[in-house]
């Protein structure tokens, strides 16, 4: 594994620019300086241990030039398929805590969104542009009706942003009806991720937060959708303005999920309530969350374990 700084950011030595279309990268270190886009139709695949290092605020998947209101066939990008090992995880990082990159959003895709012993960390999704939605969720991670699913294995998300929903990880939808693809999140770990809840527009059922995770129309059996053995620490669904907060580490909207075994929720807080799971303001579970397994372990949520108690 390579050596890790003082700040916890591993040291991937010396980069070669990248910016704009790609298909397919070797193995290396590269340092990211303008928007990486996968085109439509392709898969990239991400050998293990390759890090890239982002020089400034771009992104990674999806054209950001691309208007969040055109059709999937034109709005859509390309898949990713990221698998690291334990020994080379790959890694998508600022060149600073401080730089404040855009995330990575894959969306519309023919593929499925497939990480494995995957770091991504200091992003910040707050794009000024009014009519952009999808540049302000899931802070590291957007993935959006992507036809094959998305799988999450073995993964860190730290210190994540968004300005409005999802500080870590957006998740909408997961295939194309009536085949949804799966949704796996395993052996995870989600710590000091954050939203702000600077701007959303939703209605009683459909609330702003999720400081980690935020799941839109996902719903499945324990097979189909799988949450389990993560790690969810001190994240935060933060009211930076008039806009209630709820859902300190998962919120969501129109989805029935089982929150399975092993997982953990420890100090997550929320500006307005459910410091640890959000069921809509709901006290009980039948909305966005289904079951929690009673391994589930909650410790030190802030002002409550919302409905996942």
């Amino acid at each position: 594994m390579p050596p890790v700084s003082s700040d916890g950011v591993f040291d991937a030595g010396p980069c070669q620019p990248l910016e704009g279309q790609v298909i397919a990268v070797e193995k290396g270190t590269y340092c990211v300086t303008g928007d990486v886009i996968i085109p439509t139709g392709v898969t990239l695949n991400v050998p293990p241990g390759t890090t890239f290092i982002f020089k400034g605020r771009f992104s990674f998947g999806r054209d950001r030039a691309t208007p969040d209101s055109e059709p999937p066939a034109i709005a859509g990008s390309g898949a990713l398929h990221a698998i690291g090992t334990a020994s080379e995880p790959i890694i998508f990082r600022g060149e600073t805590a401080n730089t404040g990159w855009l995330g990575i959003v894959i969306s519309h895709s023919h593929d499925s969104v497939h990480l494995e012993h995957v770091i991504i960390r200091d992003a910040y999704k707050n794009d000024d542009d009014p009519s952009s939605r999808i540049w302000k969720r899931g802070g590291g991670l957007g993935s959006y009706v992507n036809e094959k699913g998305t799988i999450i294995r073995h993964c860190t998300f730290i210190n994540n942003r968004a300005s409005s929903v999802a500080g870590a990880l957006d998740l909408n939808s997961h295939g194309q009806w009536p085949n949804p693809g799966p949704v796996e999140i395993t052996d995870t770990r989600f710590e000091d991720n954050s939203c702000e809840c600077q701007s959303y527009s939703g209605s009683s059922a459909d609330l702003c937060g999720g400081g980690a995770i935020r799941f839109s129309h996902i719903g499945g059996d324990a097979n189909l959708v799988k949450i389990r053995n993560n790690v969810f620490r001190f994240n935060q669904s933060r009211r930076t303005g008039s806009i209630e907060a709820w859902g300190g580490a998962i919120g969501g909207f129109d989805s029935g999920l089982i929150i399975g075994p092993g997982n953990v929720f420890e100090g997550n807080v929320a500006g307005t309530g459910d410091g640890a799971i959000s069921c809509s303001h709901e006290p009980r579970l039948g909305t966005i969350i289904d079951a929690v397994d009673p391994s589930v372990v909650f410790t030190n949520n802030t002002p409550d374990n919302g409905c996942g108690k």
